[in-house]
């Protein structure tokens, strides 16, 4: 004799239920869980659109800070050399008044400028790479100079080898390198 024939019709009943009322709360976490795992695949979903959305504003910034940092960069030149001291004041009228304006005076004498550029038209920023080292024998740090215009920095490349350094030293200039 099998359980189920030696329960009477009322125990089947009460068994019977039970078993459904167990199908209907499986059914319905079953459910839960469905709900639920459509709802963290749709934030997956968005989640992975927002990345993609970033990714690429990201390779746009890049791309655009590159042209950016390349456009500075041709107007730009690197002098090794000049002297001066961790204290020093006025470097840009200094580095005009003893190397750029001569040779800009050239410049203007052969044609290739209209008129001789002021400091503030000539130089929008210079600084230098680094600090002083200690020793008489130790070079200063190299100075960058970035140019008003492509133009300026251009006509003093040209012209540069015509004219002698000036006294403080050997130097020269050289693009400043990626």
């Amino acid at each position: 004799m099998t359980m189920a024939s030696s329960l009477s019709d009322s125990q089947k009943l009460d068994f019977l239920i039970n078993s459904i009322e167990e199908v209907k709360l499986k059914q319905s976490n079953l459910e839960l869980l469905v709900t639920r795992v459509t709802t963290l695949e749709a934030t997956v979903s968005a989640q992975q659109k927002a990345i993609s959305d970033l990714q690429s504003e990201v390779k746009h910034l890049k791309e655009r800070d590159n042209e950016r940092e390349q456009d500075l960069r041709s107007n730009a030149l690197r002098l090794f050399n000049f002297p001066g001291s961790d204290s020093e004041t006025n470097l840009s009228g200094r580095v005009y008044e003893k190397l750029l304006k001569p040779i800009l005076a050239a410049a203007k004498s052969k044609g290739d400028i209209a008129t001789l550029p002021q400091v503030g038209n000539t130089i929008v920023e210079i600084f230098r790479v680094g600090k002083f080292a200690a020793g008489a024998n130790k070079p200063p740090p190299p100075i960058v100079i970035k140019f008003a215009s492509s133009a300026v920095r251009v006509a003093i490349l040209k012209n540069k080898r015509n004219n002698p350094p000036p006294p403080f030293g050997r130097s020269h200039q050289e693009d400043v390198p990626h």
